[in-house]
């Protein structure tokens, strides 16, 4: 059986320092926890810098700009009432499933999206 399996390189890219962030840096600009950005990192949703200087310890940053713009398109959405906990009640199901299903890209939280997923589909 043939498997795919993720590999990550790093590539030198000429940026000021002013251009990257520290992870404590963007979890505080976008009201988040240092575990969130590091799950954005993971998802792709954020580049991942590290820093050749300090090789002995891994020291990620990230992309200024990508902060500044992920900031603003969170503040554009309409804000959703729907939790994933209120999600998980209305499907029957955990919070982590409803947690694996986001990250999948198979449900979406809003309310029309949760009422309307069938949970035996590809399951």
């Amino acid at each position: 059986m043939e498997y795919l399996i993720r590999k990550t390189t790093y590539e030198p890219i000429d940026l000021d320092s002013l251009d990257v962030m520290t992870l404590a840096e963007a979890a505080g600009y976008l009201g988040i926890t240092i575990s969130g950005v590091e799950s954005l990192i993971r998802w792709g949703t954020l580049d991942e810098l590290q820093d050749p200087a300090h090789q002995q310890q891994r020291h990620t940053l990230v992309l200024r700009n990508q902060i500044h713009d992920l900031a603003e398109s969170r503040l554009a959405e309409p804000k959703s009432e729907l939790t994933p906990a209120k999600a998980a009640a209305m499907l029957g199901v955990t919070k982590g499933r409803i947690s694996q299903l986001l990250r999948a890209g198979r449900l979406e939280l809003t309310r029309a999206s949760v009422e309307a997923y069938d949970l035996s589909r590809n399951e």
